[in-house]
């Protein structure tokens, strides 16, 4: 099943954009996170199945709420095997096509270590994927030992932090001193940045005083069933 965290601004421009995540319901009904299960499939083809059963289902879901709210983007994931995969570009058009959505609702995502590693996919799907108006963004952002020459290499547009360096970023130099390099690059290179994991006030409040851009976890809002965040009432 699919379940929705929104990306609220700080100081980047005001949207209406909520991270697309997956869920595997159990017989009893409780729910288990895609880390717990995605790492015994991550390496093989089986993970094609989930982003052709995550991307179908979360266009229908978007293009329904936005007839009440147009504005709402969905930033949707996607695996290393679709990266590579043949016809992608032209199965994900006959969807939008066929939900009656623009490209512009939509931002995918792959980590930044993929992107490298898989560097010619990755520039031709960022390129196709521009074509049809979608946006693009490098997820786990600063992996790398060189984060500057993933911005020269790729043209993405937005750019989130690693989390491993946000989350509980108040107790830890370290992670700030990281974090504060990224959100620096990332302004010399004009890309917004999102910090996932904003797990408390402390590191939400530093990430302000940075100048990140949009932040995301559980300290805000935690994954919902529901797309039902009020932007509009956004007080952080």
């Amino acid at each position: 099943c699919l379940y929705y965290q929104p990306i609220v601004s700080l100081h980047g421009i005001e949207q209406e954009i909520y991270d697309v995540l997956i869920r595997m319901e159990e017989s009893d009904g409780s729910l288990i996170d895609a880390g717990k299960f995605i790492k015994y499939i991550e390496n093989t083809d089986r993970m094609i199945n989930i982003d052709e059963w995550v991307i179908p289902n979360a266009l229908k879901i978007l293009s329904q709420h936005r007839k009440g709210f147009p504005k709402t983007r969905f930033f949707i994931k996607l695996s290393k095997q679709t990266l590579t995969k043949p016809n992608f570009i032209e199965w994900l058009q006959s969807l939008l096509e066929e939900n009656t959505i623009q490209g512009s609702a939509l931002v995918f995502e792959i980590s930044e270590t993929l992107a490298l590693d898989n560097l010619d996919y990755a520039k031709n799907i960022i390129s196709q994927l521009k074509n049809l108006g979608c946006e693009f963004c490098l997820e786990h952002f600063g992996s790398g030992l060189d984060f500057s020459h993933s911005l020269s290499v790729l043209d993405v547009d937005y750019l989130k932090i690693n989390g491993d360096f946000v989350e509980n970023m108040s107790k830890d130099s370290e992670n700030q001193a990281a974090v504060k390099a990224i959100i620096d690059t990332s302004k010399q290179a004009g890309k917004p940045t999102i910090a996932e994991f904003v797990s408390d006030a402390n590191s939400l409040a530093l990430l302000w005083r940075l100048g990140v851009d949009y932040a995301l976890g559980y300290y805000i809002q935690e994954p919902s069933a529901d797309l039902e965040y009020n932007f509009e009432d956004d007080n952080l």
